[in-house]
């Protein structure tokens, strides 16, 4: 597909350049008419262009079904233009460094084959030492330690999918609207129970004869995963919700999207898992189930929009919680509490303890609003969430929470901890409970949409990323750029007030700036700057001034500027430096230079002149 586009692409310039050359000798004779066409053609193909390449910009950035419609088109126009292009996004991620408080970040990519990419993302589990991902649209891959990907001979269970697709093109469905990309798998899991091992997946399922749909989990019992082979019919369906739904005529038929369906095991034999309302919520869809007058989440009768406990071994299953409206990552933390992080509409994302027989209130409560800004329609009181139990923290505006786990043998400052991901926030959470409530929630940012977070049994941290990615984090267990600063400082020869002054001036830069590369948090980094065109790096938040500044670093520039900012580039949000001796100032400069020639090496250079 990408081939063909390419060629049309190519073929198309090459005829309005044909064109262009044919009359531009003979312009003054060109008629009226030609030139109306020639110029309707080209404004036609910019303005196509310029859709295809911006409405997925503006899709991707929310995960709501107000922009869900568009998104097969635009994703693939945009995967599209990746191919051809290249990715800065990907390309800087081979280098990724990341800073949060307590300790910087490392990170190994691995990219997965290319699939459905109309279907971004997938699911981690650990098997040993391996790493097992499923995708979207139902590839198994393993990552050894050695990072080598091969594909799995384990074939995940039957969903269903080409039985939707061929039901959907015959009446009356072939009048519905239908959403593809948002049937798929959710989730995957490996558990140990009762003496034997294996995997569960959680899916959506369709059912052909009863023409319906519900979410369901498969478990397969496997020895070994390297050499593993089974087919969709080695597994064993333990668990689909009730009841089965049949397709909606309002909005999309399926919105597979809003169903949850994130697992997590207990370490015992039961698997929790996730199902949401998939949108049987009184505004994108029916307000109950057949059979019911109560809201979708609020009947107890039914599977929807709650957690259930399911035996991994029997197949037995509970209802643990109600009213929730699409729970997209589980967890259980070091003390066995169940956490859960939810979608809420335009607004009230949610991170709850899960406690079993609570409701949690959807659609009667939420932070949030519709799409549309208007008040939800069932909420007992705008904005407030007083009658049911309340999430231990909620999001405004929403990140869309994509998933969750917890940390356990990463960090010192972390293990305990949870770490979700998220969509449109682009970024982890990183949140410190006790007593069952929130202390903090640190973000970090990545700078790219994430489905899935998980930590492996090697201890690190994976992230499942829209670009097809998985991002393998470890802590840096010292900063080399900070310690070569320090150590330039202990070596410092002058007198005692220059030294203190100079410390003084370089903890100022440090309380925003980092001295290691690409690590750009509230400021960009300093290494490299001398040299550097001046607001010239990847940090997202320069002033406009800054970056309409043509010039280049020199360390004369960098003097004057870190005495006077506003005078040297008007409209700069940077603070004058608290310094004015010429010799403090000059030795920042040197810091400045030599902290980016010995960024790997704690050793000083010669003292400074």
């Amino acid at each position: 597909m990408l081939e063909n586009w390419t060629q049309w692409l190519a073929k198309t310039w090459a005829r309005l350049a044909s064109f262009g050359r044919e009359r531009i000798s003979g312009l003054r004779h060109i008629s009226r008419k030609s030139l109306l066409r020639w110029m309707g053609a080209s404004a036609i193909l910019v303005f196509t262009l310029a859709i295809g390449f911006l409405i997925p910009y503006f899709i991707r950035l929310y995960d709501n079904p107000a922009t869900n419609f568009v998104d097969n088109v635009g994703t693939h126009l945009a995967e599209q233009w990746q191919g051809l292009t290249g990715s800065d996004e990907q390309q800087a991620l081979q280098t990724m460094r990341l800073s949060t408080i307590f300790t910087h970040l490392e990170g190994d990519v691995v990219a997965l084959p290319e699939g459905d990419l109309a279907r971004p993302g997938g699911a981690t589990t650990s098997w040993d030492d391996h790493l097992v991902a499923l995708t979207q649209d139902g590839r198994i891959f393993l990552i050894n330690p050695d990072r080598e990907v091969t594909r799995s001979g384990i074939t995940p269970p039957d969903s269903g999918y080409e039985d939707y697709v061929e039901i959907s093109q015959q009446p009356p469905y072939d009048a519905y609207w239908h959403n593809y990309q948002s049937f798929r798998y959710n989730d995957i899991h490996s558990f140990a129970a009762g003496g034997q091992r294996g995997l569960v997946v959680s899916y959506l399922y369709y059912d052909r004869e009863a023409e319906c749909y519900s979410a369901a989990l498969a478990r397969l019992f496997v020895d070994t995963i390297e050499n593993a082979i089974a087919d969709a019919s080695d597994w064993d369906v333990i668990f689909t919700s009730q009841p089965c739904l049949p397709l909606k005529d309002r909005y999309a038929a399926i919105d597979g999207q809003a169903g949850g369906g994130r697992v997590v095991f207990d370490q015992d034999r039961t698997i929790y898992m996730t199902i949401g309302d998939f949108f049987w919520d009184g505004m994108y869809g029916p307000e109950s189930v057949p059979g019911s007058d109560l809201p979708t989440t609020q009947d107890p009768e039914n599977d929807y929009g709650r957690v259930v406990a399911i035996d991994v071994l029997e197949g037995t299953s509970r209802r643990v919680t109600i009213g929730q409206r699409n729970p997209q990552g589980i967890t259980v933390d070091l003390d066995g509490e169940v956490w859960t992080v939810e979608h809420g509409p335009r607004g009230g994302d949610e991170l709850n303890h899960i406690v079993e027989g609570a409701n949690y209130g959807w659609p009667y409560a939420s932070y949030g609003t519709q799409y549309t800004e208007a008040p939800l329609p069932k909420v007992f009181e705008v904005g407030r969430h007083d009658d049911f139990k309340r999430p231990a923290l909620a999001w405004l505006p929403s990140i869309a929470v994509s998933s969750l786990t917890t940390i356990d043998g990463f960090h010192e400052a972390w293990d305990g901890d949870l770490l979700a991901g998220t969509l449109n926030g682009q970024k982890l959470v990183r949140i410190r409970t006790a007593d069952q409530t929130v202390i903090f929630a640190e973000p970090i940012e990545l700078g790219f949409r994430i489905r899935d977070v998980h930590q492996h049994s090697t201890g690190e941290l994976v992230v499942y990323n829209e670009l097809g990615q998985l991002v393998f984090l470890t802590p840096v267990t010292g900063d080399l750029a900070a310690q070569y600063v320090e150590n330039f400082l202990d070596f410092l020869v002058d007198d005692a007030a220059t030294i203190n002054r100079l410390r003084t001036a370089v903890a100022q830069c440090q309380q925003c700036h980092s001295f290691s590369a690409n690590e750009h948090g509230g400021a960009p980094s300093l290494s490299g700057v001398m040299g550097r065109r001046v607001g010239s790096t990847s940090f997202s938040a320069y002033s406009d001034e800054m970056r309409a500044d043509n010039r280049v670093w020199t360390r004369e520039l960098l003097i004057e500027y870190l005495k006077d900012p506003q005078t040297v580039i008007p409209g700069t949000v940077m603070p004058a430096l608290a310094e004015d001796d010429e010799k403090v100032l000059n030795y920042v400069a040197d810091l400045l230079y030599r902290v980016d020639a010995n960024a790997n090496s704690e050793e000083p250079s010669a003292n400074p002149d």
